[in-house]
């Protein structure tokens, strides 16, 4: 009797969705992304343990990042777009809310040549995750290191 006690709760810890996790897509990439471009967001969610479930593939958009986010059962997903234009990378993040079915925020950056992706990245998913509750419309916040966006100007 105890021993199928045991197991039963067992199964049911199992079966629970893990809490305060959030699913992580792999970076969409277009153009010709270094390696190590690549990796950097990975590498960011890295430096914050336990937060992130690491999914290995990439999601194309945000619906099919929000429909792996509930077949994980987990309430968020972060996926993510790496272009390369010129000598520039641009990150756009996509923090998504499985219920909701939609972004509820974004963080887009511009690495330059010889600049260390992964310190900017780390910023802006801290940013995500401390940012907009569930239910708030997306916002957007732009970090530009050295200039603007590819395919912006200046004002």
């Amino acid at each position: 009797m105890i021993a199928t006690t045991a197991l039963l709760l067992a199964l049911l810890v199992a079966d629970a969705p893990p809490t305060g996790r959030i699913l992580l897509c792999r970076s969409r990439i277009i153009g010709d992304v270094t390696k190590e471009r690549e990796g950097a967001l990975a590498e960011a969610a890295r430096s914050l343990p336990g937060r992130f479930l690491d999914y290995g593939v990439v999601c194309d958009d945000v619906p099919e990042a929000v429909r792996a986010a509930r077949r994980a059962r987990l309430d968020r997903v972060l996926t993510s777009r790496v272009e390369r234009e010129g000598d520039l990378t641009h990150y756009v993040l996509s923090m998504a809310d499985a219920a909701l079915g939609r972004e509820i925020a974004r963080r887009e950056l511009t690495v330059t040549p010889g600049e260390n992706a992964v310190p900017p990245l780390q910023r802006a998913v801290r940013e995500l995750l401390g940012g907009s509750p569930p239910g708030s419309p997306a916002t957007t916040f732009s970090e530009t290191i050295a200039g603007p966006p590819p395919g912006r100007r200046s004002p």
